[in-house]
């Protein structure tokens, strides 16, 4: 299931977890313990009841277009996961004025690369030595879903 939410606390717990932290952070990112959830952004967590599987962030680019972002907790790793971004596709489309999904992916992360490809996102572009992880230049590349 996906639901909006504002509980700022229980989102920045997700996306500071240890697991997501380092691969949804760069060098310029501040220590987890000083991270803080933007609040101008919405924030839509998956879940099944009570089991929190995660957090899907959603960044407007203009009216039409969003950018997100997926925080996916260890234990919803897998099968659960791959059903979360398919209903989160649908929820955007179904919820929202958005007919433009895009997403960028450092191209250091290809699991995460892998994931957005099997939900049906397709490579669209490339932003060159953008992104830096550990001091190291990375390219990202960007994926997108049109309704």
């Amino acid at each position: 299931m996906i639901s909006k939410t504002e509980n700022l606390d229980l989102v920045r717990s997700i996306i500071i977890h240890p697991k997501i932290y380092p691969h949804v952070s760069d060098d310029g990112s501040p220590s987890p313990e000083d991270f803080i959830a933007p609040p101008n952004v919405t924030y839509c967590l998956i879940h099944e009841g009570e089991d929190i599987g995660g957090v899907y962030i959603i960044v407007p680019v203009n009216f039409i277009c969003c950018d997100i972002h997926t925080c996916i907790l260890p234990h919803w790793w897998g099968e659960k996961a791959k059903k979360s971004i398919l209903d989160f596709v649908e929820w955007i489309f179904k919820e929202t004025a958005y007919e433009k999904i895009i997403s960028w992916i450092p191209d250091n992360n290809q699991r995460a690369l892998k994931f957005a490809l099997q939900a049906g996102f397709k490579v669209e572009g490339l932003n060159t030595k953008s992104y830096k992880k550990d001091g190291i230049l990375y390219d990202q590349i960007m994926v997108g879903l049109t309704k």
